[in-house]
């Protein structure tokens, strides 16, 4: 998730900020479907909210591939031809994100354990804020694999630069092959042993620097515009129900698969949403909408940071309530985006929480 200025440049790409909106909308949607749906067994379930369950949460799922590809777009064009500009691009970008990902690594893990009741552990806060644990916290995964990413945005920047997509095809179809295509087999055959590999390629970033480097591409491509839209659309929708249905299948026979992100209709699915938002490049939008869009694009990263804690203290109200699980999902995360966005606004107001708490940048001059 890319942090941004305030207020709105004239050169800003529209949309960018409709993807980031879209994207941040689908991880609360995402984390309010786990949090509605997480007590309840698959066979307690009815027919109709199985398949709201599933529907909604692989729309959820779709938030993480779009704040990806928006990364590559913005990062991989950024000219990092010496060293000064890899500094000056560590100290802006990676620095900041790193400060604000550790305060907020303190406040889940002083929330969790007052929430949960256990114990403070200053080695286990220690480790979490080295990266040596994972946080508890269930949004936090994303804070450690994205600054792993920063670090090596410099050098993907000028890779991208100086080699034709051909040449860089290749480590991207090894990596491909290994980190989606495998995992996906072996999710399907039930063999583990499809998902394991010898040959290392961590190195290469993974699935996540496949979406960085295809969302790149993608926005500096002008051949994503040749394509009609509702041949675009028409894959969008042939590769949503192809995810749903293989969860479903998967779920009806037992297998409590939770859909990630190195699933490969759904790898396909994200990047090919994004060339749908490419392809809105030039589209204007004026007026109240394109700002109720930039705002919440603008405060994605701290409606990320706080809605998680939200979550916890109106879930169980919600839960309590005597409506449908569907209609529960709904309030959850109608309620849960409208208290984050009034945090944010309240608490983007003292400046220096404003820049180290929520990563929200003045307009530069």
């Amino acid at each position: 998730m890319e942090e941004i200025n305030e207020q709105p440049k004239q050169n800003r790409y529209i949309y960018i900020d409709i993807a980031r909106a879209f994207a941040i909308l689908c991880v609360v949607l995402c984390h309010a479907v786990e949090n509605v749906y997480y007590t309840i067994e698959w066979s307690e379930l009815s027919s109709y909210s199985k398949y709201f369950k599933i529907f909604t949460f692989t729309i959820g799922r779709i938030g993480v591939p779009i704040f990806l590809c928006i990364s590559g777009t913005l990062l991989l064009r950024k000219n990092m031809e010496n060293e000064d500009s890899a500094i000056r691009f560590y100290k802006k970008n990676l620095l900041p994100l790193l400060i604000t990902t550790e305060i907020w690594n303190v406040i889940y893990y002083v929330f969790l354990c007052v929430w949960n009741g256990n114990n403070f552990n200053f080695k286990n806060l220690i480790e979490t804020m080295l990266f040596m644990r994972s946080s508890e916290a269930p949004n936090m995964w994303y804070m450690p694999m994205i600054l792993g990413m920063y670090l090596a945005i410099p050098f993907l920047a000028n890779i991208v630069k100086r080699f034709s997509l051909k040449v860089i095809s290749v480590p991207m179809l090894v990596v491909g092959i290994y980190t989606v295509l495998f995992p996906t087999i072996s999710i399907l055959l039930q063999d583990g042993d499809m998902a394991s590999r010898v040959l290392d390629i961590s190195f290469l970033g993974g699935v996540y620097g496949l979406y960085i480097m295809l969302g790149y591409y993608i926005s500096i491509s002008s051949k994503i515009k040749k394509v009609p839209n509702f041949i675009l659309g028409a894959i969008v929708g042939i590769l949503y129900l192809i995810t749903v249905v293989i969860q479903i299948y998967l779920w009806n026979f037992g297998i409590k698969y939770n859909l990630w992100y190195n699933f490969l209709p759904l790898f396909v699915l994200g990047i090919a949403i994004f060339g749908l938002f490419k392809k809105m490049e030039n589209v204007q939008i004026k007026g109240k909408l394109y700002q109720i869009i930039y705002t919440i694009s603008n405060w994605s990263l701290a409606v990320f940071f706080i809605h998680t804690i939200v979550i916890y203290f109106i879930r169980d109200y919600i839960n309590a309530l005597g409506f449908i699980n569907p209609v529960k999902v709904i309030l959850l995360f109608v309620i849960t985006l409208f208290i984050s966005l009034i945090a944010v606004k309240i608490i983007k107001s003292i400046p220096i929480l404003k820049k180290y708490l929520l990563l929200i940048k003045k307009e530069e001059k």
